[in-house]
């Protein structure tokens, strides 16, 4: 495991770009857990009591969430997962209770978990509407159980994890994701994802 010139580990958490910067925002606001990982409950220092100051609703894990028409409660608990999972990545890194292949390995099956639920609801519900299937595929992968190095998470931990991944677009719940938030970010001034754009397109 690498480390800085004071000598602390260094996170080894492969989507490490963004977890520096939303990580000091996050111990700053009271979301790190300060445990040991093999828990599954919530530290009761996760939630600042002033509620968050962190204006997330720009973020592409957010986006997505819109892009199916997610409810906002449903929104800010993804912002809330989302924070708690980055400091304990990042407090697990630094620990060094959790090796860098191990957070790997975790990642590799979040993906293929959603692959595989994404192919099993395109087929088992066609007939639904896009929004709805992506609604199905994101409340199936939030409650799916993965462990890390065999050890038990949190609840917000692969939620939190999977918002990660839907940050750098390499996961998405809208079976367009990655058109609708390329026009969205290509038009000038545009706020919200409008998943009539790709059936304009077709």
């Amino acid at each position: 495991m690498q480390r800085s010139d004071d000598g602390r580990a260094r996170s080894p958490f492969p989507l490490a770009r963004f977890v520096g910067k939303m990580t000091r925002k996050a111990r700053n606001d009271g979301l790190a857990t300060r445990e040991p990982m093999n828990r599954n409950r919530t530290p009761r220092r996760a939630v600042p009591s002033g509620g968050l100051k962190i204006d997330f609703l720009d973020s592409n894990y957010v986006r997505q969430l819109r892009l199916i028409d997610a409810k906002a409660e449903h929104c800010a608990k993804a912002v809330v997962d989302y924070l708690r999972a980055i400091a304990d990545r990042t407090t697990w890194g630094e620990r060094a209770e959790v090796m860098p292949e191990d957070f790997d390995d975790f990642v590799s099956r979040l993906q293929r978990a959603w692959e595989q639920q994404r192919d099993k609801i395109a087929i088992e519900r066609a007939d639904d509407d896009e929004g709805a299937r992506g609604r199905l595929l994101f409340g199936a992968c939030s409650v799916l159980d993965i462990r890390l190095a065999g050890l038990d998470v949190p609840t917000h931990f692969v939620p939190g994890s999977y918002h990660a991944l839907a940050e750098d677009l390499v996961v998405g719940w809208h079976p367009q994701f990655e058109d609708l938030l390329k026009w969205c970010k290509e038009r000038d001034g545009a706020k919200e994802p409008d998943p009539t754009m790709a059936r304009g397109a077709e």
